[in-house]
């Protein structure tokens, strides 16, 4: 552990401390890091500390001297932080399933004697760092600081990134997705109306009937239909977020957006008036949106470049309309004509015709502007956000 010292050193002078000004910032014993010298090494344990509080500090070369010793990221200042209740001797256990190994595979791969992780894992126990330097080396493609601090990607190597979302076959894809989506398996399952007995011993070998293929592909509209059937490729679609925020707004760090079928509900009209009795046909969840009501595909291009067939948009519905129309902004809009009911997504401005009157502007300029009257709108909802679907499959 001599070289870990050293590097270790390389750091301290680096950001101008001293062993008992580190090992306070990282929430160690007094006199700990002296004391690991003496004995020549540092434990797992309290390396994950150490790293967790230096987000600037390169775990990978700290433990192997390759690599740069600051991250190539946005310069930070160390500062204490409690690490999250995690054991990290769970993470040689993931990488043994992750490489298709048992434990006792895995210590002879690193040079460990028999029962070292074993043992530890089940008792609990701390082991040296070096055995985690050994694994690191040993399996290179496994990032460091995933490991010791449980930030960033479980791998560096894309490749292997890609072989692990794979799998052998559909229905462990099946699961998989449902997995990486923090989806239960049981609410997946009834999703595509199947029951788990088809996921399990050796029907789990079988295929996936095609109306099962469907409902997933309806239902979970961001997975690649390409990896789904064959394991190639991303596991999900490249989508792209426009979000049209307002001054006023306030973000939701996460809410579960019920994405409707209006054709299903018999318009907006009795979709806003039912919404609790109209059941969504999935939820979206995007972090850090303006509070929304629900969700809807959309058709037609009048909108287009900006909105296109086949997106969806997120709304928050406008309950009294007269009084909260803000005026450039764009919204979805129901309203009668003389025959029937209109339902468009449109930017509302003030019309020449008086107070009475709004204006509908398209971003297509293939499309007229139209003045509607205020009374013939029969639900209005402001448009917050919107999700398109990029995939060549």
């Amino acid at each position: 552990m001599t070289d870990f010292f050293e590097r270790l050193d390389k750091y301290i002078d680096f950001k101008g401390l001293n062993d008992n000004k580190l090992t306070k910032i990282s929430g160690l014993s007094n006199g700990l890091i002296g004391k690991a010298r003496k004995r020549g090494f540092l434990s797992l344990d309290n390396v994950s500390k150490l790293l967790f509080s230096c987000e600037d500090l390169n775990a990978h070369w700290l433990l192997t001297g390759h690599g740069e010793m600051i991250n190539n990221t946005e310069f930070k200042n160390i500062k204490p932080k409690t690490l999250p209740e995690r054991n990290v001797l769970d993470v040689f256990s993931q990488i043994a399933n992750s490489e298709g190994i048992t434990i006792y595979k895995l210590e002879q791969k690193i040079g460990a004697s028999k029962g070292v992780l074993s043992k530890a894992i089940a008792n609990s126990t701390d082991i040296q760092c070096k055995w985690l330097i050994k694994l690191v080396e040993t399996f290179p493609q496994y990032n460091p600081n995933w490991i010791l601090t449980g930030k960033g990607e479980m791998t560096t190597n894309e490749e292997l990134k890609q072989s692990l979302e794979k799998k052998n076959n559909i229905k462990e894809r099946v699961l998989y997705f449902a997995k990486k989506q923090n989806i239960s398996i049981e609410f997946f399952l009834k999703s595509i109306d199947m029951t788990y007995g088809s996921f399990k011993g050796k029907a789990k070998e079988g295929s996936l009937n095609s109306d099962a293929i469907e409902k997933i592909l309806i239902n979970y509209p961001d997975i690649s239909i390409e990896w789904l059937l064959t394991g190639n490729g991303d596991m999900k679609k490249n989508i792209s977020t426009n979000v049209f925020k307002s001054k006023s707004d306030h973000l939701v760090d996460n809410q579960a957006i019920p994405l409707y079928n209006i054709e299903a509900s018999a318009g907006i009209v009795a979709l806003f008036n039912d919404s609790y009795e109209n059941e969504p046909v999935n939820h979206i969840q995007i972090p850090n949106l303006p509070k929304c009501d629900g969700a809807i595909y959309i058709t037609g291009d009048s909108m287009y470049p900006l909105l296109k067939s086949g997106d969806i948009i997120m709304y928050k519905q406008v309950h009294n309309i007269r009084e909260s129309i803000f005026f450039g902004e764009m919204y979805l809009i129901s309203f009668k004509t003389e025959s029937d009911e209109m339902i468009t997504i449109k930017y509302v401005q003030k019309s020449d015709r008086g107070d009475d009157f709004v204006k509908l502007v398209s971003q297509n300029t293939n499309y007229d502007d139209k003045d509607i009257s205020i009374a013939n709108i029969n639900a209005m909802a402001l448009v917050k956000a919107s999700i398109r679907i990029n995939s060549m499959s």
